[in-house]
């Protein structure tokens, strides 16, 4: 499991789109929500949802010029199982993330 870990925390200080990367801040709330399953605030909660209109109401002053990095974070990095609708963030929480059950998922990203 550390090596998804590692492989996340270099993915989220390193992906860029159109040359706007993911605030620092920010990083951590998304490696324990991808690898833990760890709620995040509401921000990135309506991101991963697919509520993109939503979280803009819960956007800093900083992430509302970058909400398009997290929708193209989450598309080209994230398991898909983790993305997309409210039920898939909550099914993510409820197992965990990767921690259980998510062998096929571990697998796909060592490689």
């Amino acid at each position: 499991m550390s090596e998804v870990r590692d492989h996340y925390i270099r993915v989220t200080q390193s992906f860029r789109y159109r040359g706007m990367m993911i605030p620092p801040h920010m990083r951590d709330g998304i490696i324990t929500y991808i690898c833990d399953g760890r709620p995040t605030g509401s921000f990135l909660e309506h991101v991963i949802s697919n509520q993109l209109f939503e979280a803009l109401d819960f956007a800093d002053d900083l992430n509302i010029h970058v909400l398009p990095v997290y929708a193209a974070f989450f598309y080209n990095e994230a398991p898909r199982e983790c993305f997309g609708s409210p039920q898939r963030y909550k099914d993510w929480i409820k197992q965990k993330g990767m921690r259980i059950g998510m062998s096929s998922v571990i697998s796909e990203v060592k490689n």
